[in-house]
């Protein structure tokens, strides 16, 4: 009975610290995000003369573009982040049922008689 109190608590012990370590990464993921896309404009360049009226139009069309894919990086980044702080709630509670139960295993141990909830 001893052995299996012992075996049982190694275990509860392994699976808290693998989730501690999953929670622990999934919430320095959830701080990591992709920079906004930014282009620089060449000095002198940026003057009206300096372009034909179709580069006009294509430099506001690019400009529309890079808005766009700015707001789907913003947008990644949030839903990126809300994942990651979910996962990392969640290993959070699998990683303190775990003490809990290694904590009832080590009591159980000192006791001799297992703890029926």
């Amino acid at each position: 009975m001893k052995r299996r109190h012992v075996a049982f608590l190694i275990v509860w012990l392994v699976f808290a610290l693998i989730f501690a370590g999953l929670a622990i990464q999934h919430y320095n993921f959830s701080k990591q995000s992709y920079p906004k896309f930014i282009i620089q404009v060449p000095q002198g360049s940026n003057r009206p003369e300096f372009y034909s009226g179709i580069a006009i139009d294509t430099a506001r069309k690019f400009e529309d573009f890079l808005k766009k894919f700015n707001a789907y990086i913003d947008d990644s980044n949030r839903q990126s982040s809300s994942t990651n702080m979910l996962s990392f709630y969640g290993y959070l509670a699998a990683c303190l049922t775990a003490l809990v139960s290694a904590i009832m295993e080590f009591i159980s141990l000192k006791n001799k008689k297992p703890i029926v909830c």
